[in-house]
């Protein structure tokens, strides 16, 4: 017993409207997945600066950037992109001008409070705050390195999923097997498959590169425990050898930094 248009035409509408819901569902889905994606990369490059500025207060102190890369050796640390923060010192630096009897120890002082700084921007940069550290530095989208290197790896993940679960062709294929005169009319004036593979490259998705992102990867510096014997010779070194040098920068910096209240 056939089936008559009455009953046909309901069914095929059916069909076909759970596949297009599907099909665009999945896609506004990823749609909104790549925004917040891009969201994140923002907020991650207003935070540079959080690097960016501690680090170049560094870099002035070690004689305005010329013993920088110096400094990085001795840590084992690649410094490449601590060094090209330049040596200017912010004007709001989150620094002050600690007490100590002696220039070289003011010095020692100084430079261990200002690495201190920057391997504490480093890490919140690389890994995010602690829970302890959002309660004091609220921070909305949390965004961090590793964070977005995960988001990143998701998203471009969910993108294959989309691409391979139903192409744009597959979805406009399946409709013309429910559609037997758009199959005939495709027949008389041609395309197919050309024409499929133009759609596919039209609306399929790319996968996002990373490396065209240009995120930027922020040493793992270690803690000042863990380094402060290296740091204080490295910086006693450079008083002997710049003695006169950093006791002009250091007249200078005192002008700009607030004295510590301990």
């Amino acid at each position: 017993m056939g089936f008559n248009d009455d009953f046909i035409d309901p069914l095929v509408e059916e069909i076909l409207t759970d596949v297009a819901g599907s099909f665009f569902e999945n896609r506004r889905q990823l749609d909104e997945k790549i925004d917040l994606f891009h969201s994140y990369v923002q907020a991650l490059r207003l935070k540079e600066a959080e690097v960016g500025n501690p680090a170049a207060l560094l870099n002035h102190l070690l004689l305005r950037g010329h013993q920088a890369p110096a400094f990085y050796e001795m840590l084992n640390v690649e410094g490449t992109l601590l060094t090209a923060a330049g040596a200017v010192v912010p004007q709001n630096a989150q620094l002050c001008m600690p007490f100590a009897i002696g220039f070289c120890t003011r010095f020692v002082k100084l430079v261990c409070n200002a690495y201190d700084a920057l391997q504490k921007s480093c890490a919140v940069y690389l890994h995010g705050r602690s829970k302890a550290d959002m309660t004091a530095h609220p921070d909305p989208t949390k965004a961090y390195y590793y964070l977005v290197l995960e988001m990143h790896r998701l998203v471009n993940q969910e993108i294959n999923r989309v691409n391979a679960s139903i192409s744009p062709s597959c979805a406009l294929q399946f409709a013309k097997r429910l559609n037997p005169q758009m199959v005939q009319k495709e027949q008389i004036t041609g395309g197919g498959a050309s024409d499929a593979r133009l759609l596919d490259d039209k609306l399929c998705y790319s996968t996002i590169d990373l490396e065209a992102l240009s995120l930027k990867k922020y040493p793992e510096l270690p803690e000042i425990g863990a380094v402060l014997p290296e740091i204080k010779r490295f910086c006693e070194t450079l008083c002997r050898a710049h003695g006169r040098k950093i006791k002009e920068d250091m007249a200078d910096l005192k002008s700009r930094l607030s004295a510590c209240k301990t």
